[in-house]
């Protein structure tokens, strides 16, 4: 089953409609919520009051706000600073401070309108430029997080080279653009339990934040991930604070609440990707060999620290990219501003420190003559080298395999000698190529997964299947495919015998949520274990039932055999056994730790990062129309190091999905603000993403060097594809025209200001 295409579990339900996402469900009596905000950036609240002769009959209306809150105030998540409701200052447009709920929704709707918020204005922080004039200035900020790391003398470094770069590089928020937009239902339950229910990626996130809200425990309060559309980290940090409302609301009407948020409101008031800061100055000998980096990183963390201080910490161990430097030092700080908070994104903070490292690499490059691949391959990092943080690079280190295999399958060298600005104009389009080559750390950063502890556990029941109890969520990235194809090529079954529990906080172990590329590698890893431990328990118990020496019997393919003999097949002796013993089922469970050689100091971050990395290389080709100066982009190749590929076609999809998101953050996707603090571009008509028709052709490359510690090999890979579209397109654009965008997105206008500046 591991490296087989098998096909998803949930396809046939989703391409018929029938499968049931949280809008789809109902419960008799239930309430539709809707959510009061404030009108200002930031200001302090000195009243909220209902509009009595608004066309509103209050008594058929819930009402609520913080001095309702039985339990804690603000969501527990890295920090608790973020309110369920505000009720003195209020630190962005759209700040929830009030929840009303009614009988349906254009009810709901109305007597949301029919509130009205009364505000004393405070002086407010609304974009990146301000935190970085202030940053360089040195004046003082609210900091959300700050990290520093490094090795090697930098500022002899920097002496020694013979080239010295130095600029900075900027990058917008990002929205992560789910198709089903975020949704909650919370259920009052028999003997004072509550259950919220929901598109949510970390059930274990949402039922401690709602349950310390409504002063109560995990018995009497558990979160159950439906079947969502999509999350992209969108659904990570956001659905505590959403299931907090509905739950609020069901805790004061006694009754069901359900929570849908339209697209406008959930563009304008969820969590985004981080803008980003990045300064880089970098020397090199004239041969081309690194000397020195030293990085300066400003995030724009919005209103609440959410999950800044380990996305800025992600973003700073990766930031020297995927190079080999004597001498790094990486300085980090994430500032609040009066924006809606930012949080978790697909990359978690990597995408904004790479875009800034491969463009300044490949200028680095240029300035010592050298070409942009033969640049990467002679700075590379190498098995045995050491990172910034001091971890030394282990054995299955593919750095020479995907620049190779990119190189190989996109034609770039021959491409980068024939195209670009010194090369004669055909039309009125000029051709480039850029590329990139990057890293990812796969699982939790550091200690991560120490503290974690995942726990994951495999059923044998009496039904014949095995079934999979873990909190690990499935979004549309395959995880209920992937996880069950490696329990099946371990206890020897065909896949359709294993099946995936709904994750219940009241009936799975805490697995960690589903984030950090880790699923395959990390709960897939323990299910592997399980399931080891299942066949092993099912071959003992039939060899007691058939009077057979269960050392010398197998079970592949469904059957289990004693050498040419089949005893019979899984699921009619698995049910035989467990009759016999009496028993419904078998629980097989594990529980994650770290290999022993990993050290990590959070404080200072140094030592091993991550267990192991994941590499990849992506190449663009651009077309720049002389006229308009829009950017096409043609076609992309991709060549990614994936450990194994447990089903190699949900990997390739992984990796073209995590592409064309990163040319739309290269080319066009961006939300801006305006002057009293909202968000310019709310809905899908005014935030520009790449549809079908902008989609390159892509070719991806699966690179196979397995790790030893993942379920047949596998790494994790879902963040990974993000990282490399964007320099590379930045990179291919430059060797067209000639000239640095260095602010994300690139758009016609940027490249027109570019062009007259050069002139």
């Amino acid at each position: 089953m591991i490296g087989a295409d098998q096909r998803r579990k949930d396809s046939q339900s989703k391409m018929a409609g029938t499968t049931r996402y949280t809008a789809d469900i109902s419960y008799e009596g239930m309430l539709h919520g809707a959510v009061v905000r404030a009108p200002l950036a930031r200001g302090r609240i000195r009243a909220i009051r209902r509009v009595e002769d608004a066309g509103v009959d209050w008594s058929r209306v819930v009402f609520a706000t913080a001095e309702d809150i039985p339990g804690k105030r603000h969501v527990q998540m890295i920090a608790a600073d973020m309110p369920f409701l505000a009720w003195d200052e209020v630190f962005y447009n759209g700040e929830p401070v009030a929840l009303v709920a009614a009988e349906s929704r254009e009810e709901a709707e109305t007597a949301r309108r029919a509130v009205v918020v009364e505000m004393e204005p405070l002086p407010a922080t609304l974009t990146l430029d301000e935190l970085v004039e202030r940053h360089r200035q040195g004046v003082e900020q609210h900091e959300l997080a700050r990290w520093h790391l490094g090795r090697g003398d930098v500022r002899a470094g920097l002496a020694a080279a013979d080239v010295v770069l130095e600029d900075s590089y900027t990058t917008p928020h990002q929205e992560q653009a789910y198709l089903e937009t975020n949704a909650v239902i919370a259920v009052p339950e028999a003997g004072g339990r509550m259950r919220v229910e929901g598109s949510m990626q970390c059930p274990y996130y949402v039922a401690p934040a709602v349950a310390g809200m409504l002063g109560t425990d995990l018995d009497h309060l558990h979160a159950r991930a439906l079947p969502m559309g999509g999350a992209f980290g969108g659904k990570e940090d956001f659905p505590s604070l959403l299931a907090g409302h509905a739950a609020l609301l069901a805790h004061v009407s006694g009754r069901p609440v359900r929570i849908v948020l339209d697209r406008a409101e959930d563009v304008a008031y969820t969590t985004k990707r981080h803008p980003s800061w990045t300064r880089i100055r970098a020397g090199a000998r004239s041969d081309g060999t690194l000397c020195a980096v030293d990085i300066d990183i400003v995030f724009d963390g919005g209103a609440y620290i959410t999950m800044s201080p380990v996305v800025l910490s992600r973003g700073a161990i990766h930031a020297p990219g995927a190079y080999s430097w004597p001498a790094a030092e990486v300085n980090a700080v994430a500032y609040r501003s009066n924006t809606p908070p930012n949080g978790a994104f697909r990359g978690f903070g990597v995408p904004q420190t790479l875009y800034a490292i491969e463009s300044h690499v490949d200028r680095l490059a240029r300035a010592c003559g050298m070409e942009p691949h033969a640049f990467r391959e002679k700075n590379r990092l190498r098995e045995g080298d050491l990172t910034a943080t001091g971890q030394r690079i282990d054995d299955t280190v593919a750095s020479r395999q995907v620049l190779e295999k990119a190189l190989e399958i996109s034609g770039f060298e021959e491409k980068h000698r024939a195209w670009g600005v010194f090369r004669p104009a055909g039309g009125r389009a000029k051709k480039g190529v850029g590329m990139a080559l990057y890293w990812h750390g796969a699982g939790f950063t550091g200690g991560g997964e120490a503290r974690i502890a995942a726990r994951v556990a495999l059923d044998l029941r009496d039904d014949g299947l095995a079934h999979i109890r873990v909190s690990s969520t499935e979004m549309g990235q395959g995880a209920h495919t992937v996880l069950p194809q490696i329990v099946a090529e371990t206890l020897g079954v065909p896949v359709d015998r294993v099946v995936v529990d709904p994750p219940d906080t009241a009936e799975v172990p805490d697995s960690g949520p589903t984030v950090a590329s880790r699923t395959t590698m990390i709960v897939g890893g323990e299910l592997e274990t399980c399931a080891r431990a299942a066949r092993d328990r099912l071959l003992e118990a039939v060899g007691r039932l058939t009077g057979r020496d269960a050392g010398a019997l197998a079970l592949e393919g469904g059957e289990i055999r004693d050498g040419d003999e089949v005893l019979g097949g899984f699921s009619d002796l698995l049910r035989r056994a467990l009759g016999e013993a009496g028993e419904p089922r078998w629980e097989l469970t594990s529980q994650h730790r770290l290999a022993p050689h990993i050290r990590w100091d959070e404080a200072t971050h140094t030592g091993d990062a991550y267990a192991t990395y994941a590499w990849g290389c992506t190449i663009a080709e651009v077309e720049v129309d002389l006229d308009l100066y829009e950017v096409r982009v043609p076609r992309i190749w991709v060549a990614v190091d994936v450990g194994r590929a447990v089903n190699p076609t949900l990997a390739r999809g992984q990796v073209e999905g995590g592409t064309l998101q990163a040319v739309g953050y290269a080319l066009c996707e961006e939300v801006g603000v305006r002057p009293d603090g909202a968000l310019l571009r709310d809905r899908f008509q005014t935030y520009i993403l790449p549809t079908t028709l902008d989609s390159p052709r892509m070719e991806v490359a699966l690179v196979e060097v397995p790790y030893g510690r993942g379920p047949g090999g596998a790494k994790g890979l879902g963040e990974m594809p993000m990282n490399g579209a964007a320099p590379a397109v930045a990179n291919a654009v430059e060797h067209a025209l000639g000239i640095r965008v260095c602010d994300l997105p690139i758009t016609p206008e940027k490249i027109f200001a570019a062009l007259e500046e050069r002139k």
